[in-house]
């Protein structure tokens, strides 16, 4: 790892810890992965749920995941059902602003 990857990492530590749901959804990838840190499934989930709690569909999607895989987790086709689903209710959502009809 170079210095500025350290860097790198370290700043998505901090932001992580400091409630950046994007943050936390890449640490949680890095610890799924095993890259820059030991793999260990455990703190990938905790971190995904952390983001998933603020939204994050892929945080949702990746938590859903790992229960339906029993990664980190136990297997739980239920709670991997809620999270999967989740990232797919959200993306069918209309924007918050509204749809705009237009007729001419």
């Amino acid at each position: 790892m170079t210095e500025s990857d350290a860097n790198s990492f370290e700043k998505i530590v901090a932001d992580a810890h400091s409630g950046d749901a994007l943050a936390q959804a890449l640490l949680g990838y890095c610890y799924a992965n095993g890259e820059d840190v030991p793999k260990d499934e455990v703190q990938a989930v905790f971190w995904w749920r952390k983001a998933a709690e603020q939204g994050l569909a892929a945080a949702q999607f990746r938590l859903g995941l790992a229960y339906r895989q029993g990664a980190g987790v136990p297997k739980d086709a239920a709670q991997a059902c809620f999270g999967t689903g989740r990232r797919q209710n959200r993306e069918m959502q209309p924007p918050s602003s509204g749809w705009v009809l237009r007729t001419t």
